[in-house]
């Protein structure tokens, strides 16, 4: 599950997302800071879930009419697991994210 809303409204969601996740699922974020929401995961009990993530994309400009439909490609994407994550868990994530531009193409 991605969690793509801004930084200050990310961490309501994971009260809201603890009922329906399975221990399989993984969730992650595309905010820019990873402390305060790390930290609210984890106050969730879903830290074993969590894979921060933040997609180095996009510019000065916000909103969906600045969007671009090829805003990913070529970006870094930084993942910042907690110590909780198995790590099959994040293999398999980062296989997903290095997947995106390809699938983009």
């Amino acid at each position: 599950i991605f969690i793509c809303t801004p930084v200050v409204t990310i961490t309501k969601y994971f009260e809201l997302l603890k009922p329906l996740i399975k221990s399989s699922c993984i969730l992650t974020d595309v905010g820019s800071v990873k402390e305060s929401i790390y930290t609210a995961a984890k106050n969730a009990g879903l830290e074993n879930n969590f894979i921060g993530g933040h997609p180095m994309a996009g510019s000065e400009r916000s909103g969906f009419s600045n969007s671009s439909d090829h805003l990913l490609e070529n970006a870094y994407y930084i993942i910042t697991p907690g110590g909780e994550v198995a790590l099959d868990r994040i293999s398999d994530f980062t296989e997903l994210i290095s997947s995106i531009g390809k699938l983009l193409s």
